[in-house]
């Protein structure tokens, strides 16, 4: 069999029958004889079962006890398979008990073994046929690969062999297990629960690429998960398409032709898409990892495996290589009912799903997806890591490193020590808060005036003492008095015996920024929008105010905030007072002291 077949016929096995149509045309470009090559394979593939996944057999149930007696159908008796093994044959010291699996290469029995200890177990052969040559140097590949390991989550091998026609055999652990996102959605997992498991595939997958073995092809399919004492335990399987990164995995030669695609697409990595077979590193099992997570979380993949194949084989590969995947936790707001589903299976609705994906979730899922592999993970415990650090409220490296974030992460850590600190806190925003009760009650104060000429101007004269009043109170924030403040009532908060660690954790941490940041999108934001909204009919009144407000936010810092109040208070006083009135000069030397600090000196 041709590798160029042999690639057609995976990838489109991977598909919904539905799909492969489409890739069929794409892929085999006109060749009839090929494509009827690759039909017949799926034909009988179809037929056989699947290889090596057995989670849809019903006898792979992973509740089922793996010592119990296997029951063989009549059907089975009369036609076991390949003329070469039967039910009852002995290949070694394995006696055949049920064939589990077959592809178009080769096929799984589940077996017994006779000694040196007995066992049942699971054994790969090559099929009658398919003994090709590249064949069997992947088949000794995967039997290597999987050889140099010795990982709970990984499927063992415990012997190899050729059977009397010379064709290689190899036996490793027997795994009743169906795949990770089977089985997550069958047990209802919630988030949590989930993370746990994709954590020790993670674990699995470092274990491998420190034994110099690249997997290639992870996805549900290929981790499975069985019980142990009742225990859920994944086990990553088929390292049939494994790399090794620094010696050969079999003497035999493996040619891998330009432009041959090898992996998943819905699972590749954007450097696998570019088909050249050369420098792929473990960072591509971290992207595919990451579309693993992607799925356990939300119940798709990052790009739609039927829209990739509607795109045609070209196009399919310039998006994995290009296109940029949405987040988590808006493709989940995008799947209608779909999507209530999927949070229906993780035990909670829509929009809590929503939020508990957004945020960490979302960073260290988008983070493994990278196009540029230098920014994801650089391995796979640094992954867990991180998903260990959001299910501890600590700060993952994923996230943005902003003050308020870390602020966050240790609040909820340490909820109860904080709680009096949290307190005096809300009391110093509240405080700004209130200086815009002026406001607020000179607005009532307008809606119960009259239409009274008299009550307009007494009206206008109020205004003018809370503009004045509340200019003074935004140019008083002391935002570095708030953040000592801050940073003294949450350590004030904490038993004694515990504040010299808790100053250690707050080391790293701008209080004075944290002030800030809350003010600005808690206070000044607002500010702005209900200047602009409750004073719309008092333009000198409104340009006051929002004059203040650009001033306030210059002293402090935030310069692209203050540049829209101050250069609308200027247009005002330009449209109502004229350009030589005292307040107009005035906007003139504020707007210029705002360029002038922004760097804008022609402009000043």
């Amino acid at each position: 069999m041709s590798a160029e077949i042999a690639t057609i016929f995976a990838t489109a096995r991977d598909l919904e029958e539905a799909d492969r149509p489409g890739y069929l045309d794409e892929a085999c470009d006109g060749d009839q004889a090929l494509r009827a090559r690759v039909e017949a394979l799926l034909a009988a593939d179809a037929e056989a079962g699947s290889f090596l996944k057995t989670g849809h057999d019903p006898r792979q149930d992973p509740n089922r006890d793996p010592e119990a007696t296997v029951t063989v159908s009549r059907a089975d008796r009369e036609n076991p398979g390949t003329p070469d093994e039967r039910v009852g044959e002995m290949i070694g010291h394995y006696k055949l008990l049920e064939k589990i699996g077959e592809g178009g290469f080769g096929s799984v029995w589940a077996a017994e073994q006779r000694e040196p200890v007995k066992r049942r177990v699971a054994l790969k052969i090559i099929k009658l046929g398919m003994d090709t040559k590249q064949v069997i140097a992947r088949f000794e590949a995967e039997r290597q690969a999987l050889a140099m390991m010795d990982h709970p989550n990984i499927a063992k091998v415990f012997d190899a062999g050729s059977t009397e026609t010379g064709r290689p055999y190899f036996v490793m652990e027997l795994v009743r297990g169906v795949p990770i996102l089977e089985y997550c959605d069958r047990e209802k997992l919630d988030t949590k629960a989930r993370l746990d498991l994709f954590t020790r595939v993670c674990h699995a997958i470092q274990h491998a690429h420190q034994k110099g073995i690249i997997h290639r092809d992870i996805k549900p399919g290929n981790v499975l998960v069985t019980l142990h004492d009742g225990v859920p335990v994944p086990k990553v399987i088929d390292f049939g398409i494994a790399k090794a990164t620094n010696a050969e995995l079999t003497e035999k030669t493996i040619y891998t032709q330009h432009h041959q695609m090898i992996g998943t697409p819905a699972y590749m990595s954007p450097e696998q898409a570019e088909m050249s077979g050369l420098d792929i590193d473990t960072r591509s099992d971290i992207y595919s990892l990451g579309v693993l997570l992607y799925e356990l979380l939300t119940g798709t993949t990052p790009f739609d495996t039927r829209s990739l194949m509607e795109a045609g084989f070209g196009e399919m590969m310039r998006i994995l290589r290009e296109d940029e995947p949405h987040k988590p936790s808006t493709r989940l707001s995008s799947l209608g009912e779909t999507g209530t589903r999927t949070a229906q299976q993780r035990r909670t609705d829509l929009k809590k799903l929503g939020l508990v994906l957004r945020g960490d979730l979302d960073w260290i899922v988008m983070k493994c997806l990278e196009k540029d592999r230098a920014r994801r993970y650089d391995t796979a415990n640094g992954l867990a890591a991180d998903i260990g650090r959001h299910l501890s409220d600590e700060p993952v490296i994923a996230g943005p490193p902003s003050a308020r974030y870390k602020l966050g992460k240790f609040v909820k850590r340490n909820r109860g020590q904080v709680a009096a600190g949290a307190v005096i806190a809300a009391v110093l925003v509240l405080g700004v808060v209130g200086t815009s009760f002026g406001m607020v009650w000179a607005l009532n104060e307008r809606d119960r005036s009259t239409q009274a000429e008299t009550r307009t101007a007494q009206r206008a004269e109020e205004l003018e003492q809370v503009a004045d009043f509340q200019a003074e109170q935004l140019g008083a924030i002391d935002t570095e008095m708030m953040g000592i403040i801050l940073r003294r009532s949450l350590i004030d908060g904490v038993p004694e015996e515990r504040r010299e660690q808790v100053e250690t954790s707050l080391g790293g941490l701008n209080f004075t920024n944290i002030a800030l940041e809350t003010l600005e999108e808690n206070i000044f934001e607002r500010t702005i929008e209900a200047i602009d909204t409750q004073f719309a009919d008092q333009p000198l009144v409104r340009a006051k105010l929002l004059g203040t407000m650009g001033r306030t936010l210059r002293k402090l810092g935030l310069l692209d905030l203050a540049t829209d109040p101050q250069e609308r208070a200027l247009k005002i006083r330009l449209e109502q007072l004229g350009d030589d009135d005292r307040a107009t000069l005035r906007g003139f030397n504020n707007m210029a002291s705002l360029l002038q600090v922004q760097g804008k000196l022609d402009e000043a």
